[in-house]
Parts: structure tokens; sequence; C-alpha cells
């Protein structure tokens, strides 16, 4: 598993299923969103063919904002990525984080 919001781009190998992506949901990166009844939406758009992904995230800790997203073996494609959570807690509706997307990247099979 993957348990960094600050330390470069999330990576995986196109075709993998590991590793989960971990992150922590918090406004301006910093204070931590609470999480309890929330419904929430890891979106990422692929760089350069604009390829949409949507996933559901697993609430792992709602008081500290931890959530997963694990990948099927067809979910992406070799490239980058940026992505972002949307976040629906009853009318409320958040995007995470909300200082920009972050970066994932994509390794290409040999």
């Amino acid at each position: 598993m993957s348990r960094c919001n600050d330390c470069g781009p999330f990576t995986i190998a196109e075709g993998d299923t590991l590793p989960v992506l971990q992150d922590a949901l918090a406004e301006d990166d910093e204070v931590p969103e609470g999480l309890d009844g929330a419904t929430v939406t890891f979106v990422a758009r692929h760089r350069m063919y604009e390829a949409r992904v949507e996933k559901v995230a697993v609430v792992v800790d709602a008081d500290k904002g931890w959530v997963d997203v694990s990948f099927a073996a067809t979910d992406l494609q070799a490239g980058e990525y940026d992505y972002q959570y949307v976040v629906v807690i009853g009318l409320t509706r958040l995007i995470f984080p909300n200082t920009g997307p972050r970066r994932m990247l994509v390794t290409r099979r040999l």
C-alpha cells in the first residue's frame, strides 16, 4: 500500500492491482476531513488521452480522512494522470485536494 500524500506521484505498473492507493483527505492538505457517512469517488484523467477513470474509494479511517482505492488490471493505461476525490456527505459536495489535483504515474509493461 502507498500511504504518502507529499512524496511524489503515486506509481503503479500497467495491469497491476497492487499497490492500493491510500490518501488522507484534508482541507488545504492540513485539516483532516471527517468522512462519517460520506460517499467518496476517485476521479482521474489521463494527461495525454483524456481517458477518465472513476472508482469508488473505501473509507478506512473516517475520523482521519483516510481512503483506499484499488485498481483492476484493466483500469489504467500507461502514462500520467491527474486525480482528485469527490466527497458527498448529505447534500454537501466537496473536492479533495482543494489545492489542485494530485499526480499518478502508470508505468508501461515490458
